[in-house]
């Protein structure tokens, strides 16, 4: 059985989301960093909401963040309510 890992950035005092609304906003140390991105690359899928994904799926394939290879490399899985918009 394969271990189901969530990563989330988060504040000291609760904010998960940077002024701009996204938590790429937050500054991270670089030895976070670098900590996220080498468990990021050995994801196997990587599973997110339907709206993450969209939001993510325009960014990812242009970006030369280190983050972009393995975001772009890992299997996906998109969760959806299935209502219609």
């Amino acid at each position: 059985m394969r271990s189901v890992v969530l990563m989330m950035s988060m504040s000291v005092d609760g904010y998960v989301s940077g002024p701009h609304g996204h938590a790429a906003a937050i500054p991270e140390p670089a030895e976070l960093s670098q900590w996220k991105l080498d468990r990021i690359r050995r994801a196997g899928t990587h599973i997110m909401g339907r709206v993450t994904y969209e939001e993510m799926a325009g960014y990812w394939p242009t970006s030369s963040d280190d983050y972009a290879a393995p975001m772009n490399e890992i299997p996906k899985v998109v969760f959806d309510r299935g209502t219609e918009r």
